[in-house]
């Protein structure tokens, strides 16, 4: 879950350190079965998930910051959800509830037949669905599943992915993806950078949450640039990479609240950018709006595994870009919901994202219209 303008931003961050840690643990229970040389197989590609689901009070109770109620009502819609699966799909092992030390209950469900995990979380605004790492092909074959007891049972107890608030953040697991092929780490990610569009209306629109580096400062901007020139010149690990944007690039964010940042187990580096690179194993791709459906998310799984596998036969370094757009957006916030205004041609985004779709090399499969709601296009239209 991502943040809202909240005097409890402090709170919050440190609340999802546990969460958050759920990854490498994760990760680490499946790394050697995918074990892979030098420049991975895209069929074993590893993705992490992080839905979020939520209605019309869950955000009136949010914004009120009634906590007591919000904790009340959530738990209850969260048995709700849980009897839905219970009395519909008997096959799925059901885990003890918890409760984290903030208060907020989480579930386990377990689907044997198919060896995926799901972690059902109550958080602030949202309910978080995580899950065990699972490739693309794993997804494919059990997606009517996962439709049907995500998606399917949110509706029945009202709930759903709102078109803005939360997220659908992928965390693309490194081994599987990269390998130890920094070169295949580094283009990717100057490729990403290269196209902020993508997190400024064509996959997400949450300058809060999700900035790419084209809105942060123009010294940031720059220092990514002397950073990639020296990988070029030394090629860093891809760990060591991540280390430096880390410390030199991601020590602010577009929107900082400065006790939340100074105060978060992320040591003075934020998590709150479209590429998250904190994680250990996996790098996190936050700037996505919420899936609406278990197809949207397995389009997003392709997309990305797909613009690695072509970037894979590109014999050179990828030149980096700067461009910088901060003029361009501009953010008000009204009880703690941010409203965004981006001044750039709608074409130009929808463009940006259908050639990532052709560089994915999905034109033949896939629109833009396949990544994004119809409500993210028409808040640029109306911008």
């Amino acid at each position: 879950m991502g943040r809202t303008c909240s005097p409890r931003d402090s709170q919050q961050e440190s609340r999802h350190v546990t969460y958050d840690q759920l990854f490498p643990i994760l990760y680490q229970e499946l790394i050697d079965i995918y074990k892979s040389p030098q420049t991975p197989s895209s069929s074993n590609s590893l993705f992490g998930i992080e839905l979020t689901f939520t209605n019309d009070t869950l955000i009136e109770l949010a914004r009120s910051e009634n906590e007591t109620d919000y904790k009340t009502y959530s738990t209850n819609l969260l048995n709700e959800w849980i009897e839905q699966v219970r009395l519909q799909y008997p096959f799925v092992h059901i885990g003890e509830f918890e409760k984290d030390s903030y208060g907020y209950v989480k579930v386990t469900l377990t689907l044997s037949s198919c060896d995926v995990i799901l972690y059902l979380h109550s958080d602030d605004w949202v309910f978080e669905v995580g899950s065990s790492p699972m490739t693309s092909l794993a997804l494919s074959k059990n997606l009517s599943t996962i439709q049907q007891i995500l998606f399917d049972t949110a509706v029945i107890i009202g709930l759903k992915p709102h078109d803005r608030i939360g997220g659908g953040h992928i965390h693309l697991d490194k081994q599987t993806n990269f390998g130890n092929d920094s070169i295949l780490f580094r283009n990717f990610l100057v490729d990403l950078m290269n196209r902020p569009e993508l997190f400024l209306g064509g996959l997400a629109l949450d300058l809060l949450n999700a900035p790419p580096l084209a809105i942060l400062s123009k010294e940031q901007q720059e220092i990514f640039g002397e950073i990639i020139d020296e990988f070029d010149k030394s090629q860093l690990t891809i760990d060591a990479l991540c280390e430096v944007i880390n410390r030199r690039v991601y020590y602010k964010s577009y929107i900082s609240s400065t006790a939340s940042e100074m105060n978060s187990y992320n040591q003075h580096q934020s998590k709150y950018h479209a590429i998250n690179l904190l994680h250990e194993q996996t790098i996190e791709i936050r700037g996505i709006h919420p899936q609406q459906s278990a197809q949207q998310l397995l389009c997003l799984m392709k997309l990305w595994e797909g613009r690695i596998e072509k970037l894979k036969h590109i014999n050179k370094l990828i030149l980096f870009e700067q461009k910088n757009l901060t003029d361009q957006v501009s953010w008000t916030v009204d009880r703690n919901i941010e409203t965004y205004q981006v001044n750039i041609d709608p074409n130009i985004i929808e463009q940006c994202l259908a050639d990532y779709i052709k560089d994915a090399g999905l034109q033949e499969c896939y629109s833009t219209s396949d990544f994004r709601t119809s409500e993210l296009s028409q808040r640029l239209i109306n911008a």
